[in-house]
């Protein structure tokens, strides 16, 4: 593959993520997982020790935790509730928004979805691009 058809690749599943119902959380995590993972440059001993962390977190449901790892580690994250006040602007008013920057604020990414852990997992699949 690629690195314009990864990139295709991994916008058009942040962009799933953003339109995606709450009950595809789990399929859409599990998607960006298969898609990210290959491409940390971790030993396998760290890569199975994360995707190990991933799976449980996935067994537990407890999605947010799951969308965490997909965050690189050099970015810090803010996550947002929705927004139903019209004085506070929003491209996507009543869904939740995730901000993801590296450290040096450079490449700023967000993501809006119906959960957080979707809007998690759509910025961090856009911080990959950056």
């Amino acid at each position: 593959m690629t690195h314009g058809e990864l990139t295709e690749r991994i916008e058009a599943l942040a962009n799933r993520a953003e339109t995606a119902p709450t009950e595809m959380a789990a399929a859409i995590l599990e998607d960006a997982w298969e898609l990210i993972a290959p491409l940390w440059n971790l030993s396998s001993v760290a890569l199975a020790q994360k995707a190990a962390l991933f799976a449980g977190y996935m067994d537990a449901r407890a999605f947010l935790d799951a969308a965490m790892t997909l965050v690189p580690a050099d970015c810090w994250h803010e996550i947002k509730g929705p927004r139903k006040y019209l004085n506070i602007p929003s491209p996507a008013p009543n869904y939740w928004s995730a901000h993801l920057a590296k450290w040096n604020h450079e490449g700023d990414v967000m993501g809006w979805a119906a959960t957080p852990a979707l809007a998690l997992c759509a910025a961090a699949l856009r911080a990959r691009n950056t």
